[in-house]
């Protein structure tokens, strides 16, 4: 394997990512939407947990796993699907319109499909009755779901993310305020109806918005199909079984603490699950900003760049998961008191263990959006079934003993096997990975932030709001000193950051 990164004059170091370039402005929209979803998520959740029970919140949580898992199946993997064939080809080609309305039609077939099963499901008990309701009124939002994500994949690949994120911050929101208004009305089953409520507003919006540039008759979805549809199916098929494989991994260990436990149990573990799963934000940024511009470069023969491309996703990543892991570590009881409550206190070792595996799992993010858009996507799904079924193992045997840490645990475990896995598929690929010298000068100022931030956190003890607003800006300032000492951020790049954030 070769230092390919290493050779870009130090680009990875030096500059933000293709800098001006598309991935750049990708990251940009992307981040930017994101982070407005992930404000309101944050507004959010405390004020749901507090409407409904612990038992109620653990029975959510273990209807939105099960539910997730459906989704998954139903959508086909259109989203990454349709992502990468759009971005094949210049915008404004009718292939281009070809394979966005392919996309949306197969949704639309999938969405039929398993709207019936999961319904049928219901209708048949399969599904324990405690669950029945809340299912069904999910199973109507099933089909304008699967819409929602083929738009969204469609204007992802025209790299034009601005218009998907905005529209799903429109969703969150809407969402946000009808749960918190029908919980209030309704009880629990509220919720699940503002989500699907707000899942067809958001949905009506991206339809008319692309019905504007593409005109939708039955013969050209029919010739879209036939020049379009296989592509994206069999690429989306491979995708389906990665993705439910990722899914299970994320929500096997709810759903196994649910039947070994507790409900209640299960809604705690949630608690921890939810802000470890937070930190992957930046992560899960670069891999949506990743896909398609790599797919986009490697149709061109443009390898340099996608080295360039990962050594500074790399980074990012590995940057961002430092500062919000290490600072979640250290405050972990603190944010779980403050955000939660204190009923959910129990959380915060399962949530330190977890911070660890989601460590690992964020760094992956860096490698497997360009595998997959490269030709190796049944590779990494592999990589993603092997780290599934060490997790259900290692859940069997630790959760029936040690509970929610045993959960935990298997989880962290499995998900630095997903990592070894990325890697070892990456070292077969002509790509390039990060330098030595990045990935030494990364390690230890993770270890430098880590050594000097948590025993100060821990011998300073404020209260839970006081602790996190004190320790967080401290813990910012302190990490940004060592990165700037260190070499990995510039002040220029400081200076870059500060005007994003400001818009």
């Amino acid at each position: 394997m070769t230092d390919g990164a290493e050779n870009k004059s130090g680009a990875e170091s030096e500059t933000v990512p293709d800098s001006g370039g598309s991935l750049f402005r990708s990251f940009v929209s992307v981040f930017t939407g994101r982070a407005t979803v992930l404000v309101i998520t944050i507004a959010f959740t405390p004020v749901l947990v507090r409407l409904l029970t612990p038992r109620e919140f653990g029975v959510f949580a273990t209807v939105m796993a099960m539910f997730t898992v459906v989704e998954a199946v139903g959508k086909g993997g259109l989203f990454s699907a349709i992502a990468n064939q759009v971005a094949k080809f210049d915008p404004g080609d009718s292939e281009e319109s070809d394979a966005s309305l392919a996309g949306i039609a197969l949704a639309a077939v999938y969405g039929v499909v398993i709207t019936i099963v999961l319904a049928g499901a219901v209708g048949l008990s399969i599904v324990p009755e405690t669950y029945e309701l809340h299912l069904l009124v999910l199973a109507s939002g099933l089909l304008v779901g699967n819409l929602f994500t083929a738009f969204q994949g469609v204007y992802y690949g025209r790299r034009q993310e601005w218009v998907a994120e905005r529209v799903g911050v429109l969703w969150q929101l809407l969402y946000a305020v009808l749960a918190v208004a029908l919980a209030v009305a309704m009880g629990l089953v509220g919720v699940f109806v503002g989500y699907v409520v707000a899942m067809f507003v958001a949905t009506a919006v991206l339809w008319w918005t692309f019905t504007r540039d593409v005109e939708v008759t039955a013969g050209r979805i029919g010739r879209a199909l036939r020049s379009q549809g296989r592509p994206i199916a069999s690429f989306g098929a491979v995708q389906t079984l990665g993705g439910l494989a990722g899914i299970l991994l994320h929500r096997t260990d709810i759903l196994l603490v649910n039947y070994f436990r507790s409900v209640t149990e299960s809604g705690i573990y949630r608690a921890a699950l939810v802000p470890a799963e937070v930190i992957w934000f930046v992560p899960f940024v670069i891999q949506l900003s990743l896909l398609q511009n790599a797919s986009s470069h490697w149709a061109k023969g443009d390898i340099d760049q996608i080295d360039t491309d990962t050594a500074g996703s790399f980074k990012y990543a590995f940057l961002a998961l430092t500062l919000f892991g290490v600072g979640l570590f250290g405050l972990a009881e603190e944010f779980v008191v403050l955000y939660f409550g204190p009923a959910y206190a129990s959380a915060a070792t399962p949530l330190r263990i977890l911070l660890v595996g989601a460590f690992l799992f964020g760094l992956s993010r860096a490698f497997t959006p360009t595998l997959k858009a490269t030709g190796h996507n049944v590779a990494t799904e592999l990589v993603t079934g092997v780290g599934l079924v060490v997790n259900v193992v290692l859940n069997l045997l630790l959760i029936p003993r040690f509970g929610m840490t045993g959960a935990a645990t298997g989880t962290a475990i499995s998900y630095g096997v997903m990592l070894a896995g990325s890697l070892f598929v990456w070292r077969r690929t002509p790509f390039g990975f990060p330098s030595l010298r990045i990935v030494g000068v990364l390690c230890l100022h993770l270890l430098a932030f880590a050594v000097l931030y948590l025993p100060l956190i821990a011998i300073v003890p404020l209260g839970p709001l006081p602790s996190i607003v004190v320790g967080g800006v401290a813990g910012a300032l302190l990490f940004l000193g060592l990165a700037v000492w260190m070499g990995l951020l510039s002040r220029s790049q400081l200076r870059v950051g500060a005007t994003l954030a400001s818009r």
